[in-house]
C-alpha cells in the first residue's frame, strides 16, 4: 500500500472516530484529550487544514467534523478518480488498440 493511501485510509478512521463519537457540531464538539492517541499525524493535519476537522475556537482544544466539507472533499475525490480512469482508458485506446486497428 503506497503512502497516499495509508494517509486517506488514516483520514477515514479518524473521520469515523468523530462521526461515532458525534462530534458532528460546535455544540458537540470533542476535547483533544478525549481523541485516541493515535490520531494524531499527516491525517489529521491534512483534516483540520482542509477544515474538514474543526476546532470551535481558537485554541479551545475542542474539534468536531464538519460532515458538509468532508461530503464536498470525497465528492472532489471521487470525480478526480473518474477523470484519470478515463484518461487510462484513452491513453490505453490511443497507445495500444488504434495502432493494432491500422493497416
Amino acid at each position: 500500500m503506497g503512502a497516499g493511501a495509508a494517509i486517506l485510509i488514516r483520514e477515514r478512521h479518524i473521520v469515523n472516530v468523530l462521526d461515532r463519537a458525534g462530534a458532528t457540531s460546535p455544540a458537540t464538539a470533542m476535547s483533544a484529550m478525549d481523541l485516541p492517541a493515535d490520531m494524531r499525524g499527516v491525517g489529521w493535519r491534512r483534516l483540520r487544514d482542509r477544515e474538514i476537522v474543526r476546532e470551535t475556537a481558537p485554541g479551545s482544544e475542542l474539534y468536531y467534523l464538519d460532515a458538509e466539507v468532508w461530503a464536498a472533499v470525497r465528492r472532489t475525490r471521487h470525480r478526480m478518480l473518474g477523470v484519470m480512469a478515463a484518461v487510462i482508458v484513452v491513453g490505453f485506446i490511443l497507445l495500444v488498440v488504434l495502432p493494432r486497428l491500422s493497416p
